[in-house]
């Protein structure tokens, strides 16, 4: 939590508070480790374990250069939850569930209108990642990719030098980020940072494509 509000405040102050961040997460990933090597306990220690990766993960959606570390943190959440947690509809955390995010998403939403504009930025974006075929060399099934595939699969997703699977982590971003805008609509202001952090992510990968790899992010900007 520490490690969590100091990121926040580097986010949100003049004054940078990075290095403490830094500090306190390392020392959150060593004893979060530590515990992890042992079998859990109880139910309280279960929703601690949670609750841990948890903050980690949303500290790294806060950090500037830390898109890999929050697809790690992403996949650690879904181990854990599977490993850690005694039973989730006793957990204090039984909310987290898929089911009911998307009914919290739906209760903030009642009426289902989407501007226009954002269905043709969409468009653009399928049809840019449609594109990309040529440059694609191999099939990873989309929606078990952060907690099901293998440790081998998962680094070679995440390689910065597997430039097709770069792009695409861009465009998973940039398009998660506009359907946040949409379906978070009435709440999206409260989340100023995530636009800086998406922007930062995508400006860092784009820098590092190569020539002809470039035009290929076009729709992103």
């Amino acid at each position: 939590m520490l490690g969590l509000a100091a990121s926040h405040l580097s986010m949100s102050n003049i004054t940078d508070y990075s290095s403490d961040a830094l500090s306190h997460r390392v020392r959150a990933i060593k004893l979060l480790n530590t515990a992890l090597s042992k079998p859990c306990s109880s139910k309280a220690e279960a929703d601690a374990r949670f609750a841990t990766i948890m903050a980690l993960t949303f500290q790294s959606s806060y950090m500037p250069e830390g898109m890999v570390e929050f697809l790690v943190m992403l996949r650690g959440c879904t181990v854990v939850s599977d490993s850690a947690l005694l039973c989730l509809e006793e957990s204090v955390f039984a909310g987290f569930s898929a089911d009911t995010h998307n009914e919290r998403v739906l209760s903030l939403n009642p009426d289902d209108v989407v501007d226009v504009q954002y269905v043709e930025i969409l468009r653009a974006g399928l049809d840019s990642i449609v594109g990309m075929r040529p440059i694609c060399q191999s099939i990873l099934e989309a929606h078990p990719i952060f907690g099901q595939v293998g440790d081998d699969e998962f680094k070679y997703l995440t390689d910065s030098g597997n430039y097709a699977s770069q792009i695409i982590l861009i465009h998973f971003f940039v398009i998660e980020y506009i359907l946040a805008t949409v379906a978070l609509r009435p709440v999206i202001e409260k989340f100023p940072f995530r636009r800086t952090i998406v922007s930062a992510w995508t400006r860092d990968i784009a820098q590092r494509l190569p020539f002809d790899y470039e035009h290929r992010v076009d729709w992103v900007y």
